[in-house]
């Protein structure tokens, strides 16, 4: 990979002692640009990061569940959705500090339910009026789109997105496999 000052900057791979490996971008030995981490268990994650903590758009994914969206701080913050492939149901909608929290929509094929979340659990249901309110008070109509789509729709858009496995040529410019930092 990429040194600079002694450090790791720029693009390059890192394999640590315990399995995991990291091919992505760096900055003064932190993960900090686009990447991808490959964790040991078997989950990844494919997205932004800011001083080794995911920050920005991610999608991170384990078995057959997932959470495609975004990340504070490490932690999944702003609009997302999160699936479970195998059972057929998705959460549409807004979370805080890696919890549903806000505007949201549970699907399976036998359930429907917009509400307002706190906490990771649904407070009360809404209507589509009061979605529509509640989306214009945080400019987040943008995600409308999400919330008028079916159960279908989202689990299609969710397959493509995760058919296939995750490699080196879907992060922008990554450097080969070949190139990769050597832990002294």
């Amino acid at each position: 990979g990429q040194y600079s000052n002694g450090k790791k900057n720029g693009i390059g791979r890192y394999q640590w002692p315990s399995g995991e490996v990291y091919e992505g971008e760096w900055k003064n030995n932190l993960l900090d640009g686009l990447g991808i981490y490959y964790f040991t268990n078997g989950r990844i994650y494919k997205g932004y990061w800011k001083d080794s903590v995911k920050c920005g758009y991610g999608e991170y994914s384990w078995d057959d569940k997932g959470y495609i969206g975004y990340y504070k701080d490490d932690k999944k913050n702003g609009f997302g959705v999160y699936y479970w492939k195998k059972q057929i149901k998705v959460y549409i909608g807004f979370g805080k500090n890696g919890q549903m929290n806000g505007v949201g929509k549970f699907m399976t094929k036998s359930r429907c339910e917009t509400g307002i979340w706190a906490c990771g659990r649904k407070i009360s249901l809404i209507d589509q009026a009061k979605l529509e309110e509640e989306l214009k008070k945080d400019d987040s109509m943008k995600y409308m789109f999400y919330f008028n789509s079916t159960l279908d729709e989202i689990m299609e858009y969710i397959n493509e997105m995760t058919a296939e496995k995750v490699t080196q040529e879907d992060v922008k410019d990554l450097a080969t496999p070949s190139i990769v930092f050597i832990q002294k």
